[in-house]
């Protein structure tokens, strides 16, 4: 075969010509990367379904070829940009938002979505495992001869990638050397596999974690939460929901105080009460303009979830009602032989009091008890 320089045909799925040509093959998968997030986009799942689609159905439209072929960290970085750019396009990811949130667990406040730089790198590693644990003697010729390689070997890769989050690795002759742990080259491919992984995994999140709690401002929130303030994350919200609460907690919405942090105006007084710094947690609970109109409303919608499972129970509504569908005027009252529920009742008392308006009253009759 004597090919032409634009000539190529696949073998495996992988463009080749005289050796393989990687820049069709990354052309390909951009254009493959850039199909799949539109499409997942337009599909309105909630946000862990979709970051769940993304890391299932987008990355391994990369990860196949990564197996094989070589990326830079630029080419890499361009395809976490366009998994990025859809995202944002479809406001589901902030301008402003942290890498580190959008790459870390969901357990620990991030997102969940795998990057193609943590893609690439398991997979080159994954690859060096299994050439280094096998016993088919073709793949060992393959494996010896990387193993003389002085510069862009796969074990150089490997190594490197553990370094890089302060993890030490080590190909020798007869066993494979994790930090403290020697692990023998007979010993199974996937256990080898599943210690390297978890050590690779583990010390990424550690160190992600470590970045993103020097970045001042937007670790401000996360360095005070607990494991158990992150649960929301695990709720049924879309992501553009998810995103602008994220903003909030990273505190990259263009408040005024936002602006003077960035040189971009000297004021960062409250537009609306002209009082106070306006910051997130101004905004969102300390701003008195607010108190009797914004906060009023989202003090009770949030007391209208109790109110109405509470009347179901004591079968005072309907069963099928859903609860941000109503719209409780003041004083309204249910009642039955088994409980009353009163809203937003006035009581006329001879002298005044500022606690004369309970929000909501809840009456048992047969316990006897409000």
């Amino acid at each position: 075969m004597d090919p032409d320089e634009s000539e190529s045909y696949k073998f495996l799925g992988i463009e080749q010509g005289d050796g393989i040509r990687t820049k069709a093959v990354y052309k390909r998968v951009m254009e493959e990367v850039s199909k799949r997030m539109e499409l997942l986009t337009k599909t309105e799942l909630n946000d862990a379904n979709l970051i769940k689609a993304i890391n299932t159905k987008v990355i391994p439209a990369a990860t196949y070829v990564m197996n094989v072929c070589k990326f830079t960290i630029a080419e890499l970085k361009e395809l976490d940009q366009i998994v990025k750019k859809e995202l944002r396009r479809k406001y589901m990811l902030g301008r402003q938002a942290s890498d580190e949130r959008l790459y870390l667990k969901r357990e620990r406040g991030g997102r969940g979505l795998k990057s193609m730089r943590d893609a690439y790198k398991e997979t080159r590693l994954r690859v060096a495992c299994y050439m280094a644990t096998s016993t088919n003697k073709w793949i060992r010729a393959a494996w010896r001869r990387e193993q003389n390689k002085e510069e862009n070997a796969i074990i150089v890769e490997s190594m490197l990638t553990m370094n890089e989050v302060g993890v030490q690795l080590r190909f020798e002759d007869d066993s494979i050397r994790l930090d403290d742990e020697v692990m023998a080259l007979e010993e199974e491919y996937k256990a080898t596999w599943k210690k390297v992984k978890m050590s690779l995994q583990k010390a990424t999140e550690t160190k992600r974690i470590e970045i993103y709690k020097t970045k001042v401002q937007q670790s401000q929130f996360y360095s005070e939460q607990e494991e158990e303030c992150h649960t929301w994350l695990k709720q049924n919200l879309h992501g553009r929901k998810t995103s602008s609460i994220m903003m909030m907690l990273e505190q990259m919405v263009e408040t005024k105080s936002w602006k003077v942090s960035r040189g971009l105006t000297q004021d960062k007084r409250c537009r609306v009460c002209h009082e106070r710094d306006e910051t997130i947690e101004h905004i969102i609970a300390g701003c008195k303009v607010l108190a009797n109109s914004e906060y009023l409303s989202r003090h009770n919608r949030a007391l209208m979830i109790m109110a109405v499972n509470w009347a179901k129970d004591y079968e005072l509504v309907d069963q099928e009602m859903i609860w941000y569908k109503e719209r409780w005027e003041r004083g309204m009252v249910l009642e039955n032989d088994r409980g009353k529920l009163i809203w937003d009742f006035e009581f006329n008392l001879r002298k005044t009091t500022t606690a004369r308006r309970p929000d909501l009253i809840l009456e048992d009759k047969k316990m006897k008890k409000i």
